[in-house]
């Protein structure tokens, strides 16, 4: 039988966006880790995230009101470096770029709670 053995790595939190049509949700994560966020409606392959609050202002690089692209195939990636908790909105946009077809649809928001990781935590 095959036996796993424990990492020191902290996990990692994706969201995915689905149709807008969908319910919302709150992800959790771990300090260290990543939030990555998808779009995987190819009705939907660009979007944008709008940080709408991050709990500490320094609990990963992005700052309020920042907007970050993403695409089908590039899904965008925050690294998490504190506890606490970002919350953002999704704009989708239907087949291109921004400012070039119709307005998009806005979903969210959404929330990911940041929590210290107990595997990486130094015992004394």
């Amino acid at each position: 039988m095959e036996t796993t053995k424990p990492t020191n790595r902290p996990t990692c939190a994706i969201q995915t966006t689905p149709d807008p049509d969908q319910l919302l949700t709150t992800s959790y994560a771990e300090v260290n880790g990543t939030l990555e966020v998808r779009c995987e409606t190819p009705n939907y392959p660009f979007f944008e995230v709008v940080i709408l609050r991050c709990e500490p202002p320094d609990v990963t690089e992005c700052r309020r009101d920042a907007r970050y692209s993403g695409t089908l195939n590039s899904p965008v990636v925050f690294h998490l470096y504190k506890e606490g908790r970002i919350e953002f909105d999704v704009l989708l946009y239907h087949n291109g770029d921004p400012g070039k077809h119709s307005p998009p649809k806005s979903y969210g928001p959404y929330s990911c709670i940041i929590h210290p990781c107990p595997a990486c935590q130094t015992v004394v």
